[in-house]
């Protein structure tokens, strides 16, 4: 497809369907699935491309088609008592322990309908994408004329034009530049209009994550927030805050460290847009009445700060080519804090990452990063006994 962003603007605002799906986009495309089950004109071409796309084996005759039931965008059930899950992602990334949610509930693998390819981590499952259910709704409904007719093309070419857009622009992410979407104003511009910022942004950072830890032996990639239900391991994961996307490598100090510390602690790299933070977090253990046994976190996140700042771990200086090395002019403060009350504290030092950015040389740098805060673990539990008893 040789066309620019700006054509694919035009197509899609001057598309019918794609106006009309703007409402509610996942909910539409499984409206619009089962619809084709329902309309006798569309029936049985219906039935080809669930065949063709989404079942490995002869399922039997179609006896229903069901919308968003019990969280299911699509169940189709079979003659045979068998059964078709079918989730439909557009302006989300998939979500791995979503389907197996839904597999463990209903002991059925659902497929997944997605403009985002998750890749090998989703092996497990059948992956259809949108511009594969463009070209086999173009194949089977080729000789279709009349009103309907007309409604299948322009829904063909509305998922075909936004699976090009989503893959060139996840492309240029992937082999040029990390931040190409926030570089080009136009294209930020075209997205915002076409409303899947989300997904971008998304797509963007999930990529991230899955670039990181490809050096380091052990690495355990994790999608749900920050917690320290593992210690001792290195983890990354990746999810959405104030409407931007979010990275974290991160290691946790072992147990075998913090055993006798009131503590969790853990250090790492948050990338949240274009701002590269280096941070510390402290969590307070909770006794056996869910009490947290140590209240005092904000001084001693900061007396680990100084410490921190003293062993080298605030130093920019392996990201000085990605990064502008002077502070944010706006930034008021040279260490910047987030805390919930005596529960956690995380106190970082932020740096704007420069406009051309190599996803490569990005990730390499939050590897490197988690590396050296994992070197820092055994002086790092001395430390900590020793500021404990002094703030105590």
């Amino acid at each position: 497809m040789n066309v620019t962003f700006n054509d694919l603007k035009k197509d899609l605002k001057e598309s019918p369907i794609f106006n009309l799906s703007l409402a509610s986009k996942e909910l539409f495309h499984s409206n619009f699935l089962a619809w084709l089950w329902e309309a006798p004109e569309t029936k049985k071409g219906f039935e080809r491309l669930l065949k063709e796309l989404f079942i490995d084996d002869d399922m039997g005759g179609i006896s229903s088609v069901i919308r968003e039931k019990k969280n299911i965008d699509l169940t189709v059930n079979f003659d045979s008592g068998r059964k078709l899950l079918i989730e439909v992602k557009v302006k989300s990334i998939p979500d791995k322990k979503q389907l197996e949610k839904y597999e463990k509930r209903h002991k059925v693998k659902p497929v997944l309908l997605t403009l985002y390819d998750p890749g090998l981590e989703y092996e497990d499952y059948k992956i259809v994408l949108f511009s594969d259910l463009a070209e086999s709704l173009n194949r089977h409904f080729s000789n279709l004329d009349g009103y309907y007719g007309m409604l299948i093309k322009d829904y063909a070419q509305y998922i075909a034009n936004f699976s090009y857009l989503s893959s060139e622009i996840f492309k240029h992410v992937r082999e040029d530049n990390f931040l190409f979407f926030n570089d080009d104003k136009n294209l930020k511009s075209l997205v915002e209009d076409l409303r899947i910022s989300d997904l971008v942004y998304k797509g963007m950072f999930d990529i991230l994550r899955r670039k990181l830890g490809s050096n380091i032996y052990g690495y355990r990639i994790d999608e749900k927030k920050l917690t320290f239900n593992f210690q001792g391991f290195k983890k990354a994961k990746s999810e959405m805050y104030r409407a931007t996307g979010l990275v974290t490598g991160y290691y946790v100090v072992g147990e075998d460290i913090s055993e006798d510390l009131p503590i969790h602690l853990c250090g790492g790299v948050e990338v949240q847009h274009n701002i590269f933070k280096l941070f510390v977090m402290t969590r307070a253990k909770q006794n056996e009445d869910g009490v947290e046994s140590f209240t005092n976190l904000e001084k001693l996140t900061e007396s680990l700060v100084e410490l921190l700042d003293q062993m080298g771990w605030f130093d920019f200086e392996i990201v000085e080519d990605l990064v502008n090395m002077e502070k944010i002019k706006r930034e008021r403060k040279p260490i910047g804090t987030y805390q919930k009350g005596s529960v956690w504290c995380f106190k970082y030092k932020k740096r704007r990452l420069l406009g051309k950015t190599s996803i490569d040389d990005l990730a390499a740098a939050i590897d490197t990063y988690v590396e050296s805060f994992m070197a820092l673990e055994a002086q790092l539990g001395a430390a900590v006994g020793d500021l404990l008893k002094k703030i105590q």
